[in-house]
């Protein structure tokens, strides 16, 4: 039985795999020489059995590399990722993490998208291969990928790396597609970022939101790639003819559209790209940045006094529209917009986040807010903007038409709970009240005499006046 693996190190992805001990071939290591790692594949076989497995995988896409995988261990031996590979050691040691040699299969996640989409969630590729919990985990990464290309959730832009300036098309992440990130993140296996280099002398310690941040960046950008039909390049690397074009931009807009990614120009000309591109993101990319987001909460109107029970809600002080932050990481934590206009240098608990501010951010939001909510237009003629008052008709608007929009845009919307169902299970009933009078002998009985009938709506327990 073979158990293939996936983990990311330095933007790439590296595949390798596991097998038992009793099924290795007679001239491969039984045991570990050195710090090899007892049950992994050799590169030959692992190169066939990633051809093999699934279809429109390309094995002259990646090369074989050396990689060191920190795995937990016990008993001076790695412990297995599935006992069809081998039974758990018998040491009742702790266990540690130990670095293990194994060769991988290095491919950028773009072309291993059909090992990705060949998982399919069924815990097997093909007979005799199975599927490791960190590579079943990339297949969820990928389906996210395609949910953002799918509802355009992208943008042009330039990326700058050792390597140069390359064109790319860049994934945002917004309102719950930030909150999905979040919430994969969290739940990235250990062994999905366990590799690093040969000579490593401490395990990788790149935090899990970034590896898929830039795991989700290559898919999405190969996935734009292939809906608008970017073909493949024909010549191999090394021997590409440069292009020429009249202006940086130009060659930026050709790297969008091709397989040559490449933009060429000037230190000065790509710093002024950069620029430009930056400046015409700025609206969504500060959004998109954020570690929270905007969130509006209708309260009702305050309850009358107990002495004035009959008050009708139209009488009472009018509907509020408040604004709220709410965090990406935790949509518990709700932070009130009036603390973020407090005076300088007063630092705010849950606010004060490295290279966030939350002044600018605020501002930005609601009057991108402003084009689908009416009170947000008429509340940024205020110096500093915490919410809104709304009269009935007002308010009627914002819970059916106003938060639909909002919400399909990526801000956070908290509705009464009576206007959601989320809430009480109460409901409007009507009761009768069936009265029949004592029969008495005589005549003059008629059908209104014989029964009395009152109905009644009520509340819960409570009986609800005409009023």
């Amino acid at each position: 039985m073979i158990i293939l693996h996936g983990g990311m190190k330095d933007g790439w992805m590296l595949l390798w795999a596991e097998r038992s001990p009793d099924e290795m071939r007679p001239d491969g290591d039984r045991d570990p020489v050195g710090n090899k790692h007892p049950y992994c594949v050799d590169a030959e076989e692992l190169v066939n059995v990633l051809a093999s497995a699934a279809s429109g995988f390309r094995a002259d896409t990646g090369e074989m590399v050396s990689a060191t995988a920190w795995l937990p261990s016990r008993g001076g031996s790695p412990l297995p990722s599935s006992a069809l590979v081998a039974d758990p050691p018998r040491s009742r040691a702790k266990p540690r993490l130990m670095p293990w040699s194994i060769p991988a299969y290095r491919v950028s996640p773009a072309d291993a998208i059909p090992i990705f989409q060949a998982c399919r969630g069924q815990g097997m590729l093909t007979a005799g291969v199975g599927i490791g919990v960190d590579l079943d985990y990339w297949n969820q990464a990928v389906r996210f990928g395609a949910g953002l290309v799918a509802r355009q959730r992208f943008l042009p832009g330039i990326i700058h790396d050792p390597g140069g300036a390359r064109a790319a098309w860049m994934p945002l992440f917004i309102g719950d597609d930030a909150e999905r990130l979040a919430r994969l993140s969290q739940h990235m296996p250990a062994a999905a970022r366990s590799l690093s280099d040969p000579d490593a002398d401490e395990p990788p310690d790149q935090p899990a939101a970034t590896v898929l941040r830039t795991f989700v960046a290559v898919v999405a950008d190969r996935l734009v790639r292939d809906a608008i039909g970017v073909p493949e390049m024909a010549a191999p690397r090394g021997r590409r003819k440069k292009l020429s074009f009249d202006s940086v931009h130009d060659a930026w807009l050709h790297g969008l559209k091709s397989a040559d990614r490449a933009v060429h120009g000037s230190p000065e000309q790509l710093g002024q790209l950069r620029s430009q591109v930056a400046e015409w993101q700025r609206p969504i990319a500060l959004t998109a940045s954020a570690p929270f987001r905007v969130c509006f909460r209708l309260e009702e109107p305050p309850e009358p006094p107990d002495a004035e029970p009959e008050v009708a809600p139209t009488q009472r002080d009018g509907w509020y529209l408040r604004y709220l932050l709410q965090s990406h990481d935790d949509r518990s934590l709700l932070l009130p917009a009036s603390a973020v206009w407090k005076t300088r240098g007063q630092r705010v608990p849950g606010l004060d986040r490295d290279g966030f501010n939350p002044r600018e951010f605020l501002l930005a939001s609601l009057g991108q807010a402003s084009g689908l909510c009416s009170g947000v237009t008429d509340s940024l003629q205020q110096k500093r903007p915490a919410g809104r008052k709304l009269d009935a008709a007002a308010a009627y608007q914002f819970l059916t038409r106003e938060s639909i929009a909002l919400e399909e845009a990526g801000y956070g919307i908290i509705l009464p709970a009576w206007w959601t169902r989320r809430g009480t299970k109460i409901k409007p009933t009507v009761r009768a009240n069936v009265k029949s009078p004592r029969m008495q002998g005589g005549s003059g009985v008629s059908l209104a005499t014989t029964l009395e009938l009152n109905l009644e709506v009520a509340l819960g327990d409570e009986v609800m006046t005409a009023r």
